[in-house]
Formats: structure tokens, sequence, C-alpha cells
């Protein structure tokens, strides 16, 4: 029997392979663009973050450590203007007027919070985890985030207005966290995921997304991060139209360009 020999075509194969590799691979540019970066209190487990008259408001998680902070881009805040009784978790919060809107994680309690004071009174109760929030740009409608693949629409009194299933193609996106609502557009992180979703407010069609992995290798550099500081603050700058953006624990905000969603 005649041998082949299979070492030349062994090669050829591997670099046929790769070469395909390489080229499969994706070199779209990134579709955003960090703009400015601001110091951040790497003690704040970010939930909720409000840019409002010139101000962030923000609001922290974890049992015992969930409070509102309040400082001016390229400060610190020098104290917490409301905190949360130990048994629960804060998450995500919206500001109308001088009022905060403040969730709870798993206790179904909302919360009202005054800003000038720092009184806290109850607002109303939910059935299901409360996860993220924001504000329609004509603050009429809330819209909540529970975790799921799905964002409810509330009214100031937490009823229930409508729901929209969050849907790209034929894949369903969950873990929903931290929202913006800005134009027709709802922005939303995924939970555990570098992805931040700009979503059609009336449709649930995602109509972009943006990769952040790179904003978080940004942030390694400057502190040590762990899976479990993830992206989790995001707040609209109306004067030039881009976005403030953190993680949970992170040293760092950051201001970003995001192309293609308007």
């Amino acid at each position: 029997m005649k041998r082949v020999k299979l070492a030349p075509l062994m090669i050829a194969l591997v670099a046929f392979t790769h070469y395909q590799l390489v080229i499969a691979q994706d070199t779209t540019p990134p579709n955003w663009q960090v703009i400015a970066e601001y110091p951040h209190p790497s003690h704040a487990f970010t939930q909720g973050l409000n840019y409002v008259n010139g101000e962030l408001v923000e609001t922290t998680g974890k049992h015992g450590l969930s409070r509102v902070l309040r400082y001016a881009p390229g400060e610190l805040p020098s104290g917490s203007v409301a905190t949360l009784p130990k048994q629960y978790f804060g998450e995500g919060s919206v500001v109308i007027g001088d009022q905060l809107l403040w969730l709870s994680w798993q206790r179904g309690q909302a919360f009202w919070i005054d800003l000038n004071t720092g009184n806290r009174r109850n607002a109303f109760r939910y059935d299901h985890e409360g996860w993220g929030l924001a504000l329609s740009p004509d603050q009429s409608e809330i819209v909540v985030s529970d975790g799921s693949d799905s964002l409810r629409i509330w009214n100031h009194q937490g009823e229930l207005q409508r729901t929209i299933s969050v849907r790209q193609g034929v894949y369903s996106w969950h873990y929903l966290n931290e929202l913006e609502w800005v134009g027709n557009t709802i922005f939303a992180f995924v939970w555990m995921n570098e992805k931040l979703l700009a979503i059609n407010a009336n449709s649930g069609e995602v109509m972009q997304s943006y990769d952040l992995a790179g904003l978080r290798d940004i942030q390694g550099e400057q502190q040590r991060i762990t899976r479990h500081h993830t992206l989790n603050g995001i707040a609209f700058d109306p004067e030039d139209g881009h976005f403030f953006v953190t993680g949970k624990n992170w040293s760092t905000l950051y201001k970003l360009k995001l192309e293609g969603w308007e």
C-alpha cells in the first residue's frame, strides 16, 4: 500500500482554518467613545443613576448600605441624603421634581425620598422584583425592569399601564437592569453582561446594542474588579447629548458618546 504524506496537507488545512478565523473576527470599530472621566465613590454599589440640573443623584444597594448620594460631576459626595432600613436592598430610582422614587429589590416596596430634607415615606407596593427605573421624557410615565425580558410601564402611583417585551429579531433579552429613557429610546444594561441595549419604547425591538467590554477593561486598569462589579448606572446629559456611565463600586464615572441610537 502506498503511504500518503499528510504533513503538508495538514499544515495547509491549519493555515486555511486560521485564515478563516481571522477574517471571521468582528473588526467593526466600537460604536461608543469615552468623552470624559470623573471620580466616582468606589463604596457605591450603584443601582440607579440620575442627572438633574447639573447634579448626579445616585441610589446604591446592599442590605444596610442602601443610600442616596447627590453630587456634581467631578466631585465626590460628602455624605448621604437618605438611607433605607437594613432589611431593604435599594435598587433603581427616578427624580420627579424634588422627590426621588426609589425601588427595593425583593421586598416589593417603593419609597419617596425628599431630596431637600432626606425624609423617607412609603410610596406604593408591587408584586415583582424591583431592578431598574427610568422616567419618560414628558415625565408622565415610569419604566421598570425586574430582571426578565419585559419592561413594565407605570404611572406615578405604580399602576401598570402596559408591558413591553424586549426582542432582537427572534432573540429575547433577559436580565434587563438599570434603565434610561431618552426620546423614544429606552436604554437598558444587561446584568452580568457588558451589553447596553437601545430599545424602541413602543415596540420593544432592540435598535442598537453597545458592547462595553472595552470600558470594563479600561476600568480594570485603574482598580481590581471582579465579575460582580458589573456595569450599572446610566444617565443622559441633555446639554451635550452624551451619557454618564459607571459600574458597581467603580472608582470612575465615564461620559460616553453613543452612536446610532437617534
